[in-house]
C-alpha cells in the first residue's frame, strides 16, 4: 500500500483538475483521443493542446485566459485505495514542490467520496514568484487506475472562478466505459 500511495504522490503534479460524463461533450470531429478510453472534446470551450512533452501527464490544455488543465492516469495495480490515501498523495506531493519553489501553500476545500467510489476534488491555493494561483484538483479511482483532473487559474483569486473553469475542463472529456463518470 506504502508503494501505491508513494507512485500516486510522484505522479500528482502541479503543472496545472463537475461534470465528467459518458455522453459526446462536442461533435465528434472536435474531440482527440488521449487513450483507449479516454477523448477530450474541449475545444469549442476554448481549451487547446499544449504540444510539448509533459512529464506525468497524458494532456496539457491552455486557454487564452492563462488558465492550465491537466490530465494524469496512472495505474495503480490495486483498486483498494481510499480517498483519504489519494488526498494524502496529492496533497504530500504539491506542498512538497510549493516548499521546493520557496512559496505558500493553502488547502481551502476537501471534497470526496463521489459516486460510492474514491473520488473527489481538492481545492488548493499556492503563491510563488509573487503570483497566487488557485488549484482544483479532481480524482478519481476506477478498474486499477488513477485519474486526475487539475486545472490552474494564475492570478485568479475568486473561487468561483476557479471552480467554473474547472468544470468547463472536466466537462470536455468522454469515456468509453460507461461506469466513468464523476
Amino acid at each position: 500500500m506504502k508503494q501505491i500511495v508513494k507512485a500516486l504522490a510522484l505522479s500528482a503534479g502541479l503543472a496545472a483538475a463537475a461534470a465528467v460524463g459518458t455522453a459526446q461533450a462536442g461533435p465528434k470531429n472536435d474531440c482527440e483521443t488521449l487513450n483507449e478510453r479516454i477523448e477530450f472534446c474541449g475545444m469549442a470551450a476554448g481549451w487547446s493542446r499544449l504540444e510539448r512533452a509533459v512529464s506525468e501527464g497524458i494532456a496539457v490544455y491552455t486557454r487564452p485566459d492563462h488558465s492550465v488543465g491537466k490530465l494524469i492516469v496512472e495505474l495503480t495495480g490495486t483498486t483498494a485505495l481510499r480517498d483519504r490515501d489519494v488526498q494524502a498523495a496529492i496533497l504530500d506531493k504539491v506542498s512538497g514542490q510549493i516548499e521546493k519553489l520557496g512559496g505558500s501553500f493553502d488547502v481551502i476545500a476537501l471534497k470526496g467520496g463521489m459516486m460510492n467510489r474514491p473520488a473527489g476534488t481538492i481545492l488548493y491555493r499556492y503563491e510563488a514568484a509573487g503570483t497566487e494561483v488557485l488549484t482544483l484538483h479532481s480524482y478519481m479511482v476506477r478498474k486499477g487506475m488513477v485519474m486526475q483532473f487539475i486545472t490552474a487559474a494564475p492570478g485568479v483569486t475568486d473561487n468561483d472562478v476557479a471552480r467554473a473553469t474547472h468544470r468547463t475542463f472536466l466537462s470536455g472529456f468522454t469515456f468509453s466505459d460507461p461506469g466513468v463518470a464523476l
